[in-house]
């Protein structure tokens, strides 16, 4: 299986990816209720499987809140920092740690969009579970219609689960925002030829390593080779 990559900068050019701001978040507490088994099974679900919260659990999210009250955080701060800690276990495939920090990110903040990114791609790699997985997505693109980083992961779910036009239209989207993101490319090389579409992937074979996108001239003069046996094919 091919490794995933998760963006913790804006040069990391293999995989799905959320771009965010680099740099080291603040340290956060687990605050997990006590470690019971069927709490840490609730607490490595999106939203905590829907539950409606023991005064237990409630009480755990106040001392949260508490604590990155003591370090000086807002609550969005801190979901944010939850949400980069999340991306650092998905960069070592503990999706269960990655799922209780952004479920930490939700809690602090339910309208941080990239936390729900977030649980749309452990829905997606760890539970194979598409439809989940587009549910958390269309959320996170409803709270921010703009993120260019929701947007690629999107793309490249959509991508995977053979939803090819659709990944399309969303990479191409983000090209017409944003042009320079030599990754978003790539996407397009690979969702152009699932389409069998080989004279658009060869265009932006071209376009992309202009940008900046690792292809070599091999890759590139192979895609010109096979476009010329199909157009003397007819």
């Amino acid at each position: 299986m091919t490794k995933r990559m998760w963006l913790t900068g804006p040069f990391v050019s293999v995989g799905l990816l959320i771009l965010v701001l680099a740099g080291s978040p603040p340290s956060m507490p687990l605050s997990l209720w006590g470690g019971a088994a069927i709490e840490l099974a609730l607490a490595e679900q999106a939203r905590y499987g829907g539950i409606e919260k023991t005064p237990e659990m409630q009480r755990a999210d106040t001392a949260l809140k508490a604590s990155v009250a003591a370090q000086g955080l807002t609550l969005v701060q801190g979901a944010e920092a939850a949400f980069q800690k999340g991306l650092e276990a998905l960069n070592t495939a503990d999706y269960g740690l990655a799922m209780r920090r952004f479920n930490q990110g939700w809690v602090l903040n339910p309208n941080n969009a990239r936390v729900h990114s977030g649980f749309g791609i452990v829905a997606f790699v760890r539970d194979n579970d598409f439809a989940a997985a587009r549910a958390h997505f269309e959320q996170a693109r409803a709270l921010e219609p703009r993120d260019l980083g929701i947007k690629i992961s999107y793309a490249r779910v959509l991508e995977e689960s053979n939803h090819t036009y659709e990944a399309i239209a969303l990479y191409e989207e983000v090209l017409a925002e944003d042009p320079t993101i030599p990754l978003v490319y790539v996407g397009l090389i690979r969702a152009y030829g699932k389409a069998d579409n080989i004279e658009r992937s060869l265009y932006f074979a071209r376009e992309g390593r202009r940008r900046g996108a690792q292809i070599t001239d091999i890759f590139i003069e192979r895609m010109e080779q096979l476009q010329a046996i199909r157009s003397a094919n007819g």
